[in-house]
């Protein structure tokens, strides 16, 4: 009989429930099974005090068998009745301050309430399966020959997309870039924008485009751990004075590097932020030609870079082509490596998303 209450403790009871609710479920079926196994031996004991002839004799023996009898039979039914109801109450109890413990967290942890809509703002970002690493942010500046108020701009990004998770995600590469139509322009026949993910074991996926928004779902599942190197291009003309941003939809981790560079014939004042993030200059910060900066932390989703531009003044401009006169003027700041190269990869001007 044992064999079989224990045999049917280890079948399913309880269809769609979760783990912990069967757990719970089997545990109450056991503690049942010793409640009523310990009133039965007492009512059994109790039977053979009467009629033993050996309890006859021992009258001492028959009384304190008799108590621990009826023990027996009181601790079984207390178990099976009072204690069941008892236990059965806390368990509501556990499970209602869970649930509300699940709902507001921030009460309990922080002492006060936060907003619904920050609270899903929150949980967007903690459920989100992907993060990128080792993000090189590049913009390079030329002149155009007989156009003074414009300079051509060639954007780069590159980036690892990795699924940080333990299980596989779905996965579609979407990119956004947010600029005037009359600002794209074709360079040397190529198309102004060009994006190219790498996956280890897989054909590389290409895209290029004229148009704003570029994407693709031929990756279709990211593996628990797997990376993507995504790169992207972009060329166009934009005005002497202007401003450009970076951002990405999925968190960032990691140093990000910033690198700003402008030909000889432009001299531009050149400037770098990060929303609630400060970025520091790098060793090879040589402006107005070369500007370096990076960022030593991560940026939550749309936190963004953004960029500026503008000519310098006249005065600024002419010490900037003087030469250095005196050795001493040499920058003494100790040797740190320069900011890799950044291949191809997203960036924007006015917003670029992807």
């Amino acid at each position: 009989m044992f064999d079989f209450l224990t045999k049917n403790l280890r079948q399913p009871k309880i269809t769609g429930g979760s783990d912990e609710d069967q757990e719970s479920h089997d545990s109450r079926l056991l503690k049942a099974l010793y409640s009523w196994v310990i009133l039965l031996l007492g009512a059994c004991v109790l039977l053979s005090v009467q009629v033993v002839p050996f309890f006859e004799e021992h009258k001492r023996g028959a009384h304190f068998i008799e108590e621990l009898a009826f023990a027996m039979i009181l601790a079984g039914l207390f178990s099976l009745t009072v204690e069941k109801y008892h236990r059965e109450e806390f368990r509501k109890f556990v499970i209602a301050e869970r649930d509300k413990l699940k709902r507001n967290v921030f009460l309990y942890a922080y002492g006060h309430n936060v907003s619904e809509q920050t609270r899903q703002e929150i949980r967007d970002l903690l459920e989100c399966p992907f993060h990128r690493e080792q993000l090189k942010l590049t913009w390079q500046f030329s002149h155009i020959p007989n156009v003074p108020d414009r300079v051509r701009l060639i954007r780069r990004v590159t980036y690892i997309q990795r699924n940080g998770t333990m299980q596989p995600k779905p996965y579609s590469y979407k990119f956004h870039y947010n600029s005037a139509a009359t600002a794209l322009e074709r360079v040397s026949g190529e198309p102004i924008q060009t994006v190219k993910i790498r996956r280890k074991g897989k054909a590389d996926i290409n895209l290029n485009g004229l148009s704003g928004e570029l994407e693709t779902d031929g990756i279709e599942t990211l593996q628990p751990g797997e990376e993507l190197e995504v790169s992207v291009t972009l060329t166009e003309t934009r005005i002497t004075t202007g401003e450009d941003s970076y951002s990405s939809r999925h968190p960032i981790i990691g140093t990000t590097f910033v690198t700003i560079s402008t030909d000889n014939q432009l001299k531009l004042k050149i400037e770098a932020y990060c929303k609630g993030k400060k970025l520091r200059t790098r060793a090879d910060h040589v402006p107005p030609d070369y500007n370096s900066w990076q960022l030593d932390e991560g940026t939550l989703p749309f936190q963004g870079i953004l960029v500026s531009w503008s000519p310098l003044p006249q005065s600024a401009a002419a010490t900037a082509n003087a030469p250095a006169t005196a050795p001493h003027l040499a920058t003494t700041s100790p040797a740190v490596a320069p900011a890799p190269d950044a291949a191809p990869g997203p960036i924007g001007p006015g917003t670029t998303q992807n």
